[in-house]
């Protein structure tokens, strides 16, 4: 039985034209390229032809400057027969332009490339050290290209004298212009970008990998598997009201993108000397895709940034603006980002998040839908700004958007998120979300999500959310970390779960739990809700955190007495089976997973066994009626997954792919304060990437429920388990 991991069964779903390029044999003793051998680029005559390489092009003290005619639709391999991998050394782009259909795969880029544009008339200039751009999709051809690695450095000087240029790098290719597929393509090369531009017309982008995706007609999705970003990118120019759009992997996206397994390493730091005042223009920065300007669907599956993103005034760790509906699951911050505006009064706003600063942004259609699933920010997320507002998310900052659904599942903020400099019109700041503002049919929904890092901020700060004026729903959620006001001209609501629920706002929040400190000089502070209205309903939550107000009591669930909001009062939210444990954290919850106590094993064909050996420890247990462990389980891919648990005679099933989670296992109740136990689930019915939630839980002598910290255990193509904390135990 052959097991396939996501990302396998993501590649396998590439055109078969591209495939056929791609497949190589493993063993060098074996390998057969296709095609003819050549020692010079110049050898290349037949633009359609396939050609291998039987020789390094130019050398580390003597670069090359060939170049391969516009036009190329044939195959460089990189790889001769005795299964050496050959290196181009070169001081310019080895295509001049990549056509449809073209693959170039098992290449080694060295060198570097200087380039100065000094031209005063209007122009477009593209620079990538593997192509300059690929040609448009006019027959809607696809680009295939694999285990290309480039360490070619590339520096890029615009002179004082450019006007109107849009100006497009990339460590690879400058512009895509159709389909792509890439696979384990890599950029060490250090991007570095100066100069001065003076023309609001202009656009200057640069990626680790692409500079900009545009022109594509079709609407296949292009594909980056395994593709990453190590190379450091710096920019310092002095904008006149410019569009500067700089990530790791590509500038400016205007077409469908998947990314799959994918990672930036690299920092980017950008500079900004000018006096423009547009608040659109200017710097956008990300890990992944600065500016995704599609409403084509687009997907990013377990992709990491560790790079330090700083200098812009919108910055993501995945992606800054993104337009675009998909899935982001799995993904992982690790990276620092600091926001700034630079004092310009006229940019009135600052903005990050540690996945998507600002997801669909301006939507306006009612069935897209973007859902952040098991996602997790480590990074520290700061603004100094002394201007406009700031709204900043662990997972996602703000968005603006209509129409359209939020849905933020397992997603883990454990860095800081914080406002540094005095505001003029104050932040809205959350552990997974700052702000929702764009109206009340936008729906936002927050299941099983936690927050350990601090947020601090001068006006709406929640552990969970800022502020909301659509739909929301929070289930299951938990604040462990520090909620606090700092200095400004503003003050607002501070609560562990969400500080501002905004006028008639229908929001649900239940079985959610503060035991985080929560502390302000002004405002409203709060254990759940800052302030909330009467269409706000809070039920079965607790507050177990320390709660400090100065000169005032604060609320251990949500404010009590009617409120106003601008110059509308508002009624106090309804408050149902909610419970005031404030600064008293006994009880909490601990689960560690033994690595050594995960084992698999597969029954029979199309059916596995899967053991899971973890201890829970708690305190206090005495205080309640009973204790023990959920467990759901999900599977990547698939509609419908049965499952068995040891000890039951229940058949759980999974409802639709989409909706994991649902399926939840209660093993024997813990009766000591360290448990041991052994949880078996058997008769898994479909094949793929198993995970494994495990949550312990509480009921106290009231029957309510709480829940801590959770852990996922990952089973992927038959390989070793791995366990991961989604955010660090709280205790």
């Amino acid at each position: 039985m052959i097991k396939k991991s996501l990302s396998i069964v993501l590649a396998a779903l590439l055109t078969l034209s591209c495939m056929s390029a791609m497949l190589f044999t493993a063993s060098a003793e074996t390998y057969s390229p296709a095609g003819t051998g050549i020692s010079s680029l110049s050898q290349i005559t037949d633009l359609t032809g396939k050609y291998y390489l039987t020789a390094d092009i130019g050398s580390a003290s003597a670069l090359s400057s060939a170049q391969v005619p516009s036009g190329f639709t044939g195959t460089l391999d990189g790889k001769d027969t005795s299964g050496t991998v050959h290196t181009i050394y070169t001081s310019v782009p080895v295509f001049v332009q990549l056509g449809e259909g073209a693959t170039v795969k098992n290449l080694i880029l060295d060198g570097a490339i200087t380039k100065t544009l000094t031209a005063s008339a209007a122009t477009t200039f593209y620079l990538g050290a593997l192509a300059e751009s690929t040609a448009t999709d006019a027959n809607e051809g696809i680009i295939c290209l694999e285990n290309i690695t480039n360490n070619v450095d590339i520096t890029f000087s615009v002179n004082t004298s450019t006007k109107k240029a849009t100006i497009n790098v990339g460590g690879l290719i400058g512009a895509v212009q159709c389909v792509i597929n890439a696979k384990n393509c890599v950029n060490n090369g250090a991007l570095k970008m100066t100069g001065l531009t003076a023309d609001a017309s202009s656009g200057l982008y640069f990626g680790g990998l692409v500079g900009v995706v545009q022109n594509i007609t079709s609407t296949a999705r292009s594909q980056y598997v395994d593709c990453s970003n190590n190379g450091d990118i710096t920019c310092d120019f002095t904008f006149e009201d410019r569009w500067l759009l700089v990530s790791g992997m590509i500038g400016y996206n205007k077409a469908a993108v998947s990314f799959v397994d994918c990672e930036n390493n690299g920092d980017i730091t950008v500079t900004d000397h000018g006096a423009g005042t547009s608040e659109i223009q200017t710097g956008k920065v990300a890990g992944f895709v600065s500016y995704n300007n599609t409403t084509a669907a687009c997907e990013y599956i377990n992709c990491i940034n560790t790079g330090n993103l700083s200098g812009a005034r919108a910055i993501g760790g995945i992606s800054s603006f993104d337009l675009a509906p998909g899935i982001v699951k799995g993904c992982v911050n690790k990276g620092n980002i600091s926001v700034t505006d630079e004092g310009k009064s006229g940019k009135n706003y600052a903005l990050g998040g540690g996945i998507i600063a600002y997801p669909l942004y301006s939507n306006t259609v009612a069935s897209n839908s973007l859902i952040f699933e098991d996602c997790v920010n480590q990074g520290n997320i700061t603004v100094d700004a002394t201007h406009g507002s700031q709204w900043l998310g662990g997972i996602a900052g703000y968005t603006a958007c209509t129409a359209g659904t939020f849905a933020f599942v397992r997603c883990g903020n454990a860095g800081s998120v914080s406002v540094g400099a005095v505001s003029t019109w104050g932040g809205k700041l959350g552990g997974i979300f700052g702000l929702q503002s764009g109206g009340t049919a936008v729906k936002v929904n927050f299941a099983g999500c936690y927050n350990s890092g601090t947020v601090s901020g001068p006006a709406q700060v929640g552990g969970i959310a800022g502020q909301l004026y659509g739909i929301s729903r929070f289930v299951s959620c938990v604040n462990a970390g520090t909620v606090t006001y700092t200095a400004g001209v503003q003050h607002g609501n501070f609560s562990g779960i969400v500080g501002h629920i905004s006028k008639t706002t229908d929001t649900k929040i239940n079985n959610c739990i503060n035991k985080g400190t929560v502390s302000s000089t002004k405002g409203h502070v709060a254990g759940i809700v800052g302030a909330g209205n009467e269409n706000t309903v809070i039920s079965h939550c607790e507050n177990a955190g320390t709660l400090e107000r100065t000169g005032e009591t604060p609320y251990a669930i949500s404010i009590e007495t009617a409120w106003l909001d601008g110059s509308n009062t508002i009624q106090p939210a309804v408050q149902e089976n909610c419970h005031d444990r404030t600064g008293d954290n006994t009880g909490d919850t601990t689960v560690s997973l033994d690595f050594m106590g995960v084992q698999r094993s597969i029954a029979t064909e199309g059916e596995e066994t899967f053991s899971l050996r973890f201890v829970t420890e708690i305190t206090d247990i005495q205080n309640y009626l009973s204790t023990g462990v959920m467990v759901y389980l999900t599977q990547s891919g698939a509609a419908d997954v049965k499952y068995t648990v040891e000890n039951t005679d229940t058949v759980y099933t999974q409802i639709g792919a989409n909706v994991n989670g649902v399926n939840t296992a209660y093993p024997e109740t813990v009766k000591e304060d360290t448990y041991y136990s052994a949880l078996t689930v058997t008769n898994i019915s479909v094949e793929g990437t198993y995970s494994f939630i495990v949550i312990p839980y509480t009921v106290d002598l009231d029957n309510n429920y709480a829940y801590a910290d959770a852990y996922t255990v990952t089973v992927v193509d038959g390989g070793t388990p791995t366990c991961t904390a989604i955010v660090p135990a709280s205790n």
